[in-house]
């Protein structure tokens, strides 16, 4: 009687319970059916522009390729590889700032120098300071090639000092090691 008070029209709770038992088997149905077509497009995105694409892995064998060439280089450099890159324009706009900055230092000596007007004395100064910004950085780099250049190869060791050349063409190699200390490979 409670059952049809509330608008329920069969009488027979079992024909209810499994009607209501269905309807939820039907939905509970839809959902996973819904669940299985969103995995199976996610995992298509991911076959196209995913990790699983040939794109994706192409880069990916392209990235750990540079990497071990990286690796390679700066075993052979035995230092640490400079691959902080600007670009050109970042570095002439850093340039040309710090020129700026200073000319007006420079003008001082350049009004006495060459004992010219204001804009003469300033672009004079700027352009020389820019020079010596330029050179700056020519010299580290040649500091650094030679500094990489006097280490040696890598693979030296103070037994095969020891040991001398192995043949009379070969030169004989120093070591950088700790000879006097006993120790082996340094």
């Amino acid at each position: 009687m409670a059952l049809q008070a509330r608008g329920h029209t069969s009488s027979n709770p079992r024909e209810e319970l499994a009607k209501w038992m269905g309807a939820r088997q039907k939905h509970h149905s839809e959902y996973v059916k819904l669940l299985t077509d969103r995995k199976n497009e996610l995992f298509n995105v991911e076959l196209d522009h995913g990790p699983r694409s040939d794109i994706y892995t192409g880069a990916q064998r392209e990235f750990e390729r540079y990497d071990q060439q990286f690796d390679r280089l700066q075993a052979v450099v035995r230092r640490p590889i400079n691959n902080l890159n600007i670009a050109a324009w970042v570095f002439w706009l850093l340039a040309l700032g710090l020129a700026i900055l200073e000319a007006p230092v420079n003008k001082f000596l350049f009004d006495y120098a060459i004992q010219g007007t204001n804009l003469t004395s300033y672009l004079v100064s700027t352009a020389f300071a820019i020079l010596l910004l330029l050179l700056a950085h020519l010299a580290g780099r040649c500091i650094r090639q030679v500094i990489a250049a006097r280490r040696g190869p890598p693979h030296e060791s103070v037994r095969e000092v020891r040991k001398g050349p192995q043949n009379d063409d070969e030169p004989q190699t120093r070591s950088r090691g700790c000879v006097a200390s006993g120790r082996g490979d340094v």
